[in-house]
């Protein structure tokens, strides 16, 4: 029967006996130490290894529990053999709580660090006390309102802080109710702003005896896969619109040209989930305004279509209005323009919380078709849902909630800006090095903290070993194709991808001039050697970054 081994080899420097060495053995330095472990068999422990059958012999030591070597470092040993983690069926028979945990811990170590994925987006660390609050109401199920009013409010009152910041009509008022919810990410809140704009348009179409069984909707080439979802899972018609193949985004008058009766809306990206550019939502605005008075549209009449903008802000909507006051031109993005219907936003991005969490807002409650809500009694009291999920851990939203009261607008944007100077500062090292085209936004205040670049000319490799070269350093630094590439393309060379840095909060200048040093290594030995493909190759390329 084969065991894990979770056992941790000390290296001895000096010759000094250890009184838990088996007998005779004398301490090499630099050797690892030979341990007797388990009471029944002595197991001689090597380096990385296993162990299946134990080898014969009487055992003479007791079972040790914690063995100091020489450097004194604290050596654990399972008192115990244990199995191996299922992977197919449940195991026959329990374990203690401790044996499960460290087994599984064990397995996580194959996991990447989290602080060096840079392609995600998502946060990585929060205070101690936030952690306290999730662990503490991680049982509650959110949904039980009656049971839980508190909970329950403070979801309201973080609905009620985005809506303000997003400036959702009569946001001011005392008596404002923010329509909206929060959903398990984006993804759902997009999908909730595309199935109420769908039915919206429907029952429009119905009212006025016309044709509602053809609803289409406007996107670009780079948008989220949750738009690409949303209209394949609700029957709609996805018009994509080819971007701009010097911004990489979607252009204005390009989305405005595709529109017709049958457009429900248009999404648009607050945040390019590749560059970080911000697209021009004001322009887009202004050219419906324009579309529907050549069209003879009444936008005011309610017996006629209004089109609307659903903006994607999962990267930028916790990022730009920070930051807005600080531009030489403000952007107009939000609820501020009347086509803007709803918006989402990731609290597990700049809203600086765990994943995952999201928030879907609409402008006002008749943007919210009355269709969509169903009226529940599961739980004791009557309540709307609309959400796609029902039960789900109040803890994500107390973490939201925590984050609003402990920095405050005040250090909300002082964090932001601090990374907006960091994306700013390494953009700016990786343009000069020559290497490198810089994709994000020239003015990262026009954009979220990212840095977006592709290798210049064609140097015998492609972004994707560059990446490759650098997971040998620990960084996690993805490439992707360029959303104007299509993904059966073959061929082969530079200009066909880009890599991204996300700036979070846990990006220290430190680490920036770290990973910069070790991109422009690997460069240089890639010039060099364009062919590291194989182990022995990754290998010596490690130890040359080193």
């Amino acid at each position: 029967m084969g065991f894990s081994s979770s056992i941790i080899i000390a290296e001895s420097n000096d010759n000094t006996q250890d009184e838990h060495v088996s007998p005779g053995s004398e301490l090499v330095p630099g050797a690892p130490m030979i341990i007797d472990a388990p009471s029944e068999h002595p197991i001689p422990v090597t380096v990385g290894g296993t162990y299946n059958d134990p080898p014969p012999g009487p055992a003479t030591d007791p079972v040790p529990t914690g063995i100091k070597s020489v450097n004194d470092p604290t050596v654990y040993v399972f008192p115990k053999p244990l199995p191996s983690l299922p992977r197919k069926g449940i195991n026959e028979k329990s374990m203690s709580s401790q044996d499960a945990y460290q087994l599984i811990k064990s397995d996580l170590s194959m996991d990447a660090n989290p602080e060096m994925h840079l392609g995600t987006y998502l946060t990585t660390e929060m205070d101690d006390e936030a952690l306290c609050l999730m662990n503490d109401s991680s049982g509650k199920n959110f949904m039980d309102y009656d049971v839980y009013p508190e909970t329950h409010d403070i979801a309201e009152r973080c609905k009620r802080m985005i809506a303000t910041l997003f400036n959702a009509p009569g946001a001011d008022d005392a008596t404002f109710e923010a329509t909206g919810c929060s959903t398990i990410g984006s993804s759902e809140a997009i999908i909730l702003g595309i199935l109420a704009m769908k039915m919206r348009w429907k029952k429009n179409r119905k009212d006025n005896n016309m044709d509602n069984t053809k609803p289409n909707i406007v996107f670009g080439q780079n948008a989220h896969i949750c738009l690409h979802k949303a209209a394949r899972y609700l029957e709609i018609e996805p018009v994509i619109v080819p971007v701009n193949d010097t911004t990489l985004c979607l252009d204005a008058y390009d989305a405005v040209a595709h529109i017709n009766e049958n457009t429900i809306g248009v999404g648009i990206t607050l945040g390019d989930m590749l560059t970080g550019k911000y697209e021009d939502v004001e322009k887009l605005n202004q050219l419906i305004d324009a579309k529907m008075h050549e069209e003879g549209w009444d936008a005011e009449a309610k017996t006629k279509w209004s089109v609307g903008i659903h903006v994607d802000a999962a990267t930028g909507g916790f990022v730009a209005p920070f930051v807005s006051e600080t531009m030489p031109s403000k952007i107009a993005w939000d609820f501020k323009l009347r086509h803007v219907v709803s918006i989402n936003v990731s609290g597990h991005k700049y809203g600086l919380t765990y994943p995952g969490l999201g928030w879907a807002l609409w402008r006002a409650k008749e943007y919210l078709p009355e269709d969509m809500i169903f009226y529940i009694d599961y739980l004791g009291i009557k309540q709307p849902t609309f959400n796609l999920n029902f039960s789900k851990s109040a803890s994500q939203i107390l973490a939201q909630y925590y984050v609003f009261v402990r920095l405050g607008k005040e250090k909300m944007k002082d964090m932001i800006l601090l990374l907006l100077q960091r994306a700013q500062d390494f953009a700016c090292k990786m343009a000069y090095e020559g290497h490198f085209q810089v994709w994000s936004a020239g003015d990262v205040r026009y954009g979220a903290p990212i840095v977006s670049f592709s290798l210049k000319d064609d140097r015998g490799y492609d972004e994707s070993k560059l990446s490759a070269c650098l997971r040998q350093k620990g960084w996690i630094v993805p490439a992707y194709l360029k959303p104007n590439v299509a993904p059966d393309d073959t061929q082969k060379g530079t200009g066909r991808k880009l890599m991204r840095v996300i700036i979070r909060n846990d990006f220290s200048d430190n680490r920036a001039d770290k990973l910069f040093q070790d991109i422009r290594q690997a460069v240089e030995l890639l010039d060099k050697d364009p062919n590291l493909n194989t182990l022995a190759n990754a290998v010596y390329s490690a130890n040359v970054l080193c």
